[in-house]
């Protein structure tokens, strides 16, 4: 009897720290993701390059793509990724939100109806 005792107590903490880091780097992509939302936002509106290069997240830090790789290595239940590819498909659809404003800016500036500044 105490053998199982141990081992499931063993087991559980096992559990519960693999659920614990789960969520440590869940909470790691999700706060990458939002300061690269920040940093996106006068890029797109203004196309100044300067924004770009700043973007500390998307060329030094790379939260997200550290948590990324380190989540497909924590062994997720389909639910969970279910829910972290939901936040990545937000992620892409900011990117290309992106992409349509410089469209657009690149657009009216050559038909002279630049009012982007």
């Amino acid at each position: 009897m105490m053998i199982l005792f141990v081992g499931s107590n063993l087991y559980l903490s096992r559990i519960n720290s693999q659920q614990l880091e789960a969520t440590m780097y869940m909470n790691q992509y999700r706060l990458g993701s939002k300061t690269l939302t920040a940093a996106v936002q006068p890029y797109a509106v203004t196309g100044d390059k300067t924004y770009y290069n700043n973007m500390k997240e998307l060329h030094e830090d790379k939260n997200c793509d550290i948590a990324w790789e380190s989540l497909q290595q924590d062994g997720l239940t389909d639910n969970e990724w279910e829910e972290i590819n939901h936040i990545a498909e937000i992620s892409e659809t900011l990117r290309a939100y992106r992409r349509i404003c410089r469209w657009l800016r690149t657009n009216q500036r050559f038909h002279g109806e630049d009012h982007y500044g």
